[in-house]
């Protein structure tokens, strides 16, 4: 059976919550046999198959081919540079949304205990830098994104692809970054068509705060421990952000999403 018309709004959340369906049956799958999974970073490794097992059988049913996603396609020095800039910019005000949704929403010592014992963990270093970017750039921006623009405007698809990534995570604490951070993501992937572009920046973004915090180098409001109380970030840095990101967003206006260079999808504006 092939899917028509792949993908739909009604798709891409069939596919999302198949995800956290599978998750959650093996998660108490593992419970159930005895393994100890309680601040276990190990656990973060499961991604790679359940993300795998929805993200091929998509393949299969949509008649695309994985060639179509691994592609190294060529970005200019000036679309890098534009990219890194606002980048850095996106990085500073999402990390200032995230203090407002702390502010708001008391982040309990469970959670933090959880997010602390997988920065403490090589295996779960790994999975947060490696495993994460592999399998929801390849299943949100480059399975369901890239799908969505062959029924839906630009702007609708990012939209939907960025709030079902929001979803994927389960807790307000990471969805509504996550949600920015997929808007944001899905805008550089249609401009580059290089999903290898946005696998990188989700890596960076993982393992930056870890690589500061080990160096012992804390930004007030921006890498600090969550668990001595909420931050907020200088004015200096929320307006440094944001001026860094609309310089970034001023360069990449030179480049038209309707042009974008992925192969074999009519884009619909």
């Amino acid at each position: 059976m092939k899917i028509n018309n792949f993908a739909t709004v009604a798709q891409s959340i069939v596919m999302t919550f198949s995800i956290l369906f599978i998750s959650i049956i093996t998660y108490l799958i593992i419970v159930e046999v005895g393994i100890d999974v309680e601040n276990n970073p190990a656990i973060l490794w499961l991604n790679l198959p359940v993300f795998s097992i929805v993200f091929f059988l998509a393949l299969k049913l949509s008649n695309t081919k994985i060639g179509d996603y691994i592609q190294i396609k060529p970005v200019s020095t000036i679309f890098i540079l534009s990219v890194i800039l606002s980048f850095i910019g996106s990085m500073i005000i999402v990390s200032e949304v995230a203090n407002l949704v702390y502010y708001m929403f008391p982040v309990p010592e469970e959670f933090i205990e959880m997010m602390d014992s997988v920065d403490s963990n090589v295996l779960g270093l790994l999975a947060a830098v490696i495993v994460a970017p592999l399998t929801e750039e390849f299943f949100f921006r480059g399975l369901i994104l890239r799908g969505l623009i062959n029924n839906y405007s630009i702007r609708y698809s990012i939209i939907i692809s960025a709030f079902l990534f929001g979803a994927m995570h389960m807790n307000i604490w990471q969805m509504i970054p996550a949600i920015l951070l997929g808007l944001y993501f899905g805008w550089v992937y249609l401009l580059s068509g290089n999903i290898w572009v946005v696998l990188i920046l989700h890596a960076v973004q993982n393992i930056s705060s870890y690589l500061l915090e080990m160096k012992e180098v804390y930004i007030p409001g921006m890498i600090y421990p969550i668990a001595d109380g909420v931050q907020f970030q200088s004015i200096w840095l929320d307006l440094f952000g944001a001026a860094l990101f609309i310089l970034g967003y001023l360069l990449l206006k030179n480049y038209e999403l309707a042009n974008s260079p992925i192969q074999n999808i009519e884009i619909k504006k």
